[in-house]
């Protein structure tokens, strides 16, 4: 019989606009603008066995979760004994079996002609509340599934057309917005109906066995066309690495990784190296590794292709059971998305260098989700707003990054518009923007930028609920492209910034408040000195970037007047700035994928030109660079060694062998106890022109000989003085002449560390308020801070806590004495915490038994004091106009001549470092920097008061990163 090839056709088209048609039908219905706005679902036909046909419009981690919908239907079915007749639509949520959280709710029905099933119509929403312990029904809190929801397993929502009112009873029975989640399930069953009739009509017109037929020809398409297309990829074995920063309860953050296997015949993707599953809601399921595998699959094939079970059966994944990637009861999931994405995210990493026409740099990744919930006085109805978020995608090979996209996996879904969200809510939109504050990537091109969105609450209270990730690890970069930047939420209450962060729950909003969300920007790709002078020249134009950031980044020199490029200026200037970039001994520099790397790197620039190198031992700078910290190497010979025009070099002990394989530095030269280690590094010194000796038979010019050498300030003087023998030609100058200048304004990683190590030093102050101070020295006091610090996951003191009672306080040094604490002293306890290697410094005074009267208005002075200190800090102000601002308050009320230290220092590796907050001190506060403001007043033989704070220079302000109660305490 002659195949009706035109009509198989016309079947298989049809078919595909049909899964569209499903799409539009739901928007059409749903009650919730999370569906008829933002497209949070996704809907798919599947033939009678399971197997995908076509897919509409929306979510891509739906789309491929469609089949498992319909067989894990078709398997409940036979399995549990329950009955499937025509008219049947069937509920399930179960994560384990259909992936994603306990949110998305699938329905599937299946689709019978005359009595026979032809196929399965699915879909797959998120509704905005299915119970659990956090308005929503996700959070970062959640340890077990059990705490996020209402599980449903597959039951019949209407039964022969007839809606199943029990079941219906027990969802809505389950959730704090009953009407909103009975809608929208209605909207997804209309897409349903709507695709069992459009069916049964090609059946009628063509034939059941003919469309049956399309079906199998549509599958038979998939799979002629991924062949084709996987022919076409690179062939080997490729890999990458991430890391997902830690929930509470993790000890550190979790280390991911996928390796990607692509031959003629398959695409592998293999999670086998992963962390086990973990009692936090990242955790997703199988069949979410799967999906994500299959979204990377799809676009380094063909994006556009139709996608049907032939086009993804070369697709295999490895997830061992019990992992990250292959979760198993009773893992929380319900913030499944982030690990899911990131999950795209290696993938992509993986293959972006080898498929640049296909993959773009590093983006923003996270959904950045946010839920609001409250009450809206208007109507008097509970409301939760919930809503993805579009960032900055990354840089292609040949393209700036697109600004404001929805991330990798979330396809079709969109931002919320002012309007809706203005009418359905009760807030207010203050703004909507793109996110120029936290900037992009550079590079030859750029990443795409962030969007900054304010919600100004208007309810008389609300709850806040966030789960974001790329807080502290931002987008990658790609062939000398710089990293993106962060996401983060921003709440803002009476101009004071009160959280700043990428996970809250249960965070309590007063009226008038402001959520700002902001989300990352994209990746660079290729360097900076590459990109196209007019490029840089329209983003100044459009406000984008400065006329320094074009100077700096891109060495373009723009004449802000006359709005053209000084095409002569800014060709010197590039010359000049690439010798210093491609001067590294013709080595490209490692991709900067650590915290190291990129402090490393910008020493290296900085360096070039002025100085031959530098010699650096362990110690904060040392630590800064590489990423280790070895104990212990006072009498051992232990350098790093950079000279300007060669790897850098560690010469060490073999002692620390293990240790130095953390280290990013390739280039690792041991000695053993028996060796001289001078003449080893003689021999380095030599080879790498750090010393006047011949290399590679030619001397250095002598430009280069007259070139000084940075050394470590803290070097031990036994090593200085045996190298300066070693070097007598060469002018030694102090490193900390350089890394400081960069040390001193703080990463976002490095705040972070901050911040956490702050968190710390609350968090200690509360445990220390529940302790029996008086009667105890003021050593057993000392003694317990530092074990409480400890027990709270500090992994060092910052310094020598000192606990000063009595006239024992009036001393701002005080070392803690065997002095006994009694009542009516005042006690100055001043102490802090280390996280990832960096300070914090809090000090608190307390009052023992009662408050001497002469010690209240000194207090409240302090007070009064350190807070206007506080609110002077922002981006632009001047170090000494803090510390005279501060200091004229004391003055003022008469304690001028017992205030006698500076206002505040710097934090970071090192507890006191730059800037300095004193009356000589010019510095100008910029964004990044983090110091502490800590007015006293020390009467000497009766008291003393010292309010200690730090801060950081964040968006342009200051933010208060410890926050432990500062009223004088009575205990």
């Amino acid at each position: 019989m002659k195949k009706d090839v035109i009509s198989i056709r016309i079947i298989k088209n049809a078919l595909d606009n049909i899964a569209k048609e499903m799409f539009w039908a739901t928007v059409r219905t749903a009650k919730s603008s999370i569906i008829y706005e933002t497209y949070d679902f996704g809907p798919g036909l599947t033939d009678a066995t399971g197997r995908l046909i076509s897919i509409g419009t929306g979510v891509p981690v739906f789309h491929g979760i469609i089949p498992l919908i319909a067989k894990t239907v078709l398997e409940d079915v036979e399995k549990e004994g329950l009955d499937m007749s025509p008219g049947d639509i069937f509920v399930l949520n179960d994560p384990y079996r259909i992936s994603t959280h306990l949110n998305d709710i699938a329905l599937a029905m299946p689709i019978f002609y005359k009595d026979e099933l032809i196929g399965m119509a699915a879909i797959r929403g998120h509704v905005n509340d299915v119970g659990g312990m956090n308005p929503g029904s996700w959070g970062p809190n959640a340890t077990e599934i059990y705490q996020e929801g209402l599980i449903i397993p597959t039951c019949h929502f209407y039964k022969e057309g007839k809606l199943n009112k029990e079941v219906v009873r027990i969802i809505l029975s389950n959730t704090r917005i009953p009407d909103y989640v009975y809608g929208d399930l209605e909207a997804l069953a209309s897409a349903l109906r709507y695709a069992y009739r459009r069916i049964n009509e090609l059946c009628d017109k063509y034939g059941a066995e003919l469309v049956r037929e399309a079906m199998e020809d549509r599958i038979n398409d998939g799979k002629i066309m991924a062949k084709n297309r996987l022919k076409d990829l690179p062939k080997g074995e490729f890999f990458a690495e991430e890391r997902i920063e830690k929930y509470e309860g993790m000890e550190e953050d979790l280390r991911i990784t996928v390796k990607v296997k692509i031959t003629n015949k398959k695409f592998i993707a293999d999670f086998t190296d992963n962390p086990p599953q973990v009692e936090a809601p990242i955790n997703t399921t199988f069949a979410g590794a799967y999906t994500a595998a299959a979204n990377a699959f799809i676009a380094a094939t063909d994006p556009h292709a139709p996608v049907n079970h032939g086009y993804l059966e070369p697709i295999e994944v490895i997830a061992p059971e019990g992992t990250l990637f292959n979760a198993l009861p009773p893992a929380p999931v319900s913030c499944y998305w982030e690990t899911l994405f990131y999950a795209v995210d290696l993938i992509w990493k993986a293959l972006a260098p080898h498929l640049p026409e296909r993959f773009t740099a590093g983006h923003y990744l996270s959904v950045v989700s946010e839920t609001l919930s409250m009450v809206d006085l208007r109507d008097g109805k509970y409301k939760i707003l919930c809503e993805p978020n579009p960032g900055g995608w990354g840089a292609g090979i040949d393209k700036d990054g697109e600004s404001c996209l929805v991330s990798v996996a979330d396809g079709e879904t969109y931002c919320h518009p002012v309007e809706v969200l203005e009418r359905e809510y009760p807030i207010r939109v203050e703004c909507m923007r793109l996110n120029l504050e936290d900037g992009v990537g550079h590079g030859r091109f750029r990443g795409g930028f962030g969007m900054r969105k304010d919600y100004r609450i208007l309810a008389d209270e609300a709850t806040l609920v966030c789960s974001i990730n790329r807080i502290r690890y931002p987008p990658w970069g790609v062939d000398g492209g710089e990293d993106g930047s962060c996401n983060h939420i921003v709440v803002i209450r009476k101009d004071k910034v009160i959280f700043d962060g990428g996970r809250a729950f249960n965070f309590k909003l007063k009226k008038g408040d402001i959520v700002s969300i902001r989300s990352g920007g994209g990746a660079g790709w290729g360097s900076t000195l590459e990109r196209d002078p007019n490029l840089v020249l329209e983003d100044y134009k459009s406000g984008l970037i400065t006329l320094e950031l074009a100077r700096e980044k891109y060495g373009i020199l723009i004449d802000p007047e006359k709005l053209v490029v000084d095409m002569e200026a800014t060709k010197t200037l590039r010359e000049k700035s690439s010798k210093r970039k491609n001067c590294y001994g013709g080595i490209k520099m490692p991709h900067k994928d650590t915290f190291f790397k990129r402090n490393f790197e910008r020493f290296y620039e900085k360096i070039q030109g002025e100085y031959k190198g530098a010699l650096i031992s362990p110690g904060p700078n040392f630590y800064y660079l590489t990423g280790l910290n070895p104990a212990s190497t006072l009498e051992r010979l232990f350098l790093l060694i950079v000279p300007v025009g060669s790897e850098p070099v560690i010469l060490a002990p073999k002692l620390y062998e293990n240790e130095l394989k953390t280290s990013w530095i390739e280039n690792i030269m041991l000695w053993e106890d028996k060796d001289n280690p001078y003449l080893i590094l003689k021999e380095i010194l030599d080879s790498t022109g750090l010393s006047d000796k011949p290399r590679c038979c030619n001397r250095l010019p002598p430009l280069a000989r007259e070139k000084k050498l940075l050394i470590e300030d803290t070097m031990p003087l036994s090593f200085f003085y045996k190298l300066k023998q070693a070097l007598r030609e060469l002018d030694f100058e102090p490193l900390s002449k350089v890394v400081s200048e960069l040390r001193v304004v703080k990463s976002k990683i490095e705040t972070e560390f901050l911040k956490k190590a702050a968190k710390l030093a609350d968090e200690a102050f509360e445990k220390l308020l529940e302790e029996e101070l008086e009667g105890k020295t003021e050593r057993e006091i000392e003694a317990r801070i530092e074990y409480i610090l400890k027990t709270l996951g500090a992994e060092d003191i910052a310094f020598k806590p000192s606990v000063a009672s009595g006239p024992n306080s009036a001393n701002p040094h005080h070392a803690s004495s065997e002095r006994v604490i009694k009542k009516g002293d005042l006690v100055v306890i001043d102490y802090g915490a280390k996280h990832g290697g960096y300070c914090s410094d809090i000090t608190r005074t307390l009052a023992i038994g009662k408050v001497p009267e002469e010690a209240k208005k000194a207090y409240e002075t302090v007070k009064e004091a350190q807070q206007e200190g506080i609110d002077m800090v922002k981006e632009g102000a001047i170090a000494k106009d803090i510390d005279l601002a501060v200091r004229d308050i004391i003055e003022r009320h008469g304690y001028g001549k017992y205030f006698i230290h500076r206002t505040g220092h710097g934090l970071g590796l090192e507890v006191h470092e730059e800037p300095y907050i004193s009356s000589n001190s010019e510095t100008v506060l910029k964004e990044g920097m983090v110091f502490t403001i800590e007015p006293g007043v020390y009467i000497p033989g009766k008291f003393g008061i010292r309010i200690e704070d730090d801060i950081a220079v964040i968006n342009k302000r200051g933010v208060t990163l410890t926050n432990a109660e500062k009223e004088l305490l009575v205990l």
